[in-house]
């Protein structure tokens, strides 16, 4: 069997001698303790005690550990100034992403997996099936919270590499607030969930989600590793979770919902949860001039699937939320609002214009000649697009200015209107910054 040499490296660096005999002794003595307590203190809730403290530590070595380890897992390597090598190696980006994931937070797993066994063991009144469906909770949580918090940690190091520092804390904490539901989920149980209109055990449909999650992180922690080792991806994948994901939240929907009704709510959920990875990717991912150059190029020539290879996913995702702002339109689906008269499909045409708007300033600012702090910058305009000043006007009794800088007023001409209008200016400013850039880089050579 040819072994993953990055794994393998990992497991000769985490599972040392030392460390293999010292884990099951610290946590040996840790039970004993609570053991002596409970035997001489609280009798009738050793099994109890046993349970919440095998439960707590595994959150701490595997969720919190583990996701700090798995979010220092390249971090720490470019830091080492290690990376550039191992992108040399001919190593795939599937065994490198599983190496990294799997091979840095290898310990905790150690000493996770003995927490997993004495929580078995000490159970009482607990079947088989119950006991393995809480053992594949806790592995799942954990393994989606470590997957979590490498995957942030890769979107924030990609093309920025002299900011690494102190940018592990996000991935880490989210993978931790992503885990920590699970981790306390009681069982056994015999509560069930409606999905789709049939009924699931609780428990099993908590895996499901696990798995669920899970899995696209990982799929996500390989494309960026691809993009990592000078490999293309095309946004078929990101489609279709773009796709799949509000086909999952539709499934919580009211069973007695016929086909139509299901079919509205999920174009809904899609046009919002597109939105919003829309401002999390044009967030995440660089914006510099030199990659719409290059597309702008492929584009001109006829590059065919090379195109694919260079567009950026807010872009993919403006062109997903294109198609179904149209399929909104044409069925003119309404929804309730906090307004007096409910928004309809000329609503969701007018956030589509303000979202192109929204990605123009992000480019706008980053298209300059020393972009940084441009995404703070952007968000504060947008701040204040979206509240102060819409709220200014409000408050001088002009509400039709005011529905200028809301895309969900109910005044819709006006919004349509002032939507075209302040697109079309922030894509003539992008596109005349793209200019300048790229003359002044042809008088540069």
């Amino acid at each position: 069997m040819k072994w993953n040499p990055e794994f393998q490296r990992n497991i000769w660096l985490e599972l040392t001698p030392h460390r293999l005999i010292s884990m099951p002794i610290v946590l040996g003595i840790i039970f004993l303790m609570i053991y002596l307590q409970m035997v001489y203190l609280l009798e009738e809730y050793f099994y109890q005690g046993i349970t919440i403290t095998a439960t707590f530590l595994f959150f701490i070595l595997v969720v919190m550990w583990g996701s700090k380890l798995s979010s220092e897992a390249i971090t720490s390597e470019i830091q080492d100034k290690t990376w550039d090598n191992q992108r040399m190696t001919t190593i795939s980006p599937w065994s490198m992403s599983w190496a990294k994931l799997f091979g840095s937070t290898i310990f905790t797993w150690y000493g996770g997996l003995l927490c997993i066994a004495v929580l078995t063991i000490s159970s009482s009144g607990i079947s088989v099936t119950d006991n393995l469906q809480r053992a594949s909770i806790f592995i799942l949580a954990g393994l989606l919270a470590q997957s979590t918090a490498l995957y942030i940690s890769m979107v924030q190091f990609m093309g920025r590499r002299q900011i690494w520092r102190h940018r592990n804390t996000l991935g880490m904490l989210l993978g931790i607030i992503l885990a920590l539901p699970f981790i306390q989920y009681d069982i056994p149980s015999e509560d069930t969930i409606q999905w789709f209109g049939k009924t699931y055990n609780q428990s099993s449909f908590i895996i499901f989600t696990l798995a669920f999650l899970t899995g696209w992180t990982i799929i996500g922690i390989y494309r960026l590793m691809r993009k990592e080792l000078q490999l293309a991806n095309t946004p078929l994948v990101w489609l279709l979770f773009l796709i799949i994901l509000p086909g999952y939240i539709v499934g919580f929907a009211e069973s007695d919902a016929d086909s139509m009704d299901q079919i509205n709510l999920y174009l809904l959920i899609t046009y919002f949860t597109t939105s919003l990875t829309i401002y999390l990717t044009i967030l995440a991912e660089p914006k510099d001039p030199v990659t719409f150059r290059r597309l702008a190029f492929l584009i001109h020539h006829g590059g065919g699937r090379k195109i694919l290879h260079h567009i950026p996913s807010w872009l993919s995702g403006l062109l997903l939320l294109g198609l179904v702002t149209l399929a909104i339109t044409i069925r003119d689906i309404p929804i309730a609002s906090p307004y007096n008269s409910p928004l309809i499909s000329l609503n969701f045409f007018a956030g589509f214009l303000f979202i192109i708007r929204d990605i123009g300033i992000f480019l706008f600012f980053n298209f300059s000649i020393k972009p940084k702090r441009a995404n703070t910058v952007s968000i504060i305009y947008l701040l204040l697009l979206y509240t102060v000043i819409p709220i200014i006007f409000l408050s001088l009794g002009l509400e039709p200015v005011s529905a200028a800088f809301n895309p969900w007023s109910t005044l819709k001409s006006i919004t349509i209107i002032s939507g075209l209008i302040q697109s079309a200016i922030m894509l003539y400013l992008v596109y005349y910054r793209w200019n300048a850039l790229s003359g002044q880089a042809k008088n540069a050579i």
